[in-house]
């Protein structure tokens, strides 16, 4: 409990020795070590505990209960993206799926936001990908194009698609991860997953284009034995 709790151990005895007194805890010697000791409630106070816990369990329930079924996925997915914040987020599953309604228009959103917050790029930026992603959509051909998202808990986490060029060639296209799931190998298992499409559909070639800036794609598609062939210099307008 000390470690879990971060607590300093005098302080914690201390508070222990008080709940001791009270008839609260009952502490027992473990072993023949006498700092190590099991802490049990009295059976009097487990009965208290109880009675409090369950009334407690009935107040969030009526809680949750005043919430549709849309709210209750964003309250699960807010806490979710506290409890990452935080720092409880290290070695968290995700899963890959492909794209659904809705996705693509929130895939672009986001980058938007984060371009804007992380870099201080305008409308500019969003106006591309907006274009990018309809022309997608309305070209969709699902044999050799496709969508697919990262997802923790039931939210976004990163997404990326490939377009079909022609003549052989694929683009691998708006690549992002959000921050608060980055490094958790979500980039390259976007990457990997859109590589191994490619493969299977018989694409001879992969491009892409970024911007230099994004130093975390460019390493994640240097890993991935992405090679730099062509540089332009573009001239990005501020915040508007």
């Amino acid at each position: 409990m000390q470690n879990a709790m971060d607590l300093d151990a005098g302080f914690l005895s201390r508070v222990l020795r008080r709940f001791e007194a009270k008839g609260w805890v009952q502490r027992d010697r473990l072993d023949e070590d006498a700092l190590r000791r099991t802490i049990r409630l009295l059976p009097a106070r487990r009965e208290v505990f109880e009675r409090l816990d369950q009334r407690q369990g009935r107040q969030v329930e009526r809680l949750l209960g005043r919430l549709g079924e849309p709210d209750r996925r964003r309250l699960v997915s807010a806490l979710d993206t506290a409890r990452h914040l935080m720092g409880g987020g290290e070695g968290v599953p995700f899963q890959i799926r492909t794209f659904r309604p809705g996705a693509m228009a929130l895939m672009v959103s986001r980058q938007a936001v984060l371009h804007r917050d992380v870099f201080g790029w305008g409308y500019g930026i969003e106006v591309n990908e907006s274009e990018v992603a309809v022309a997608f959509l309305k070209n969709f051909k699902p044999e050799p194009e496709q969508c697919w998202v990262a997802e923790v808990d039931g939210q976004m986490a990163g997404s990326t698609f490939l377009t079909d060029e022609g003549d052989g060639v694929s683009r691998l296209r708006l690549l992002y991860v959000e921050p608060v799931f980055q490094g958790l190998g979500i980039g390259d298992a976007l990457v990997s997953t859109c590589i191994s499409f490619a493969r299977e559909v018989g694409y001879a070639r992969m491009t892409l284009w970024t911007h230099t800036i994004l130093e975390n794609a460019r390493r994640i598609y240097a890993r991935h034995e992405f090679h730099l062939e062509d540089q332009h210099e573009q001239i990005r307008s501020g915040r508007r």
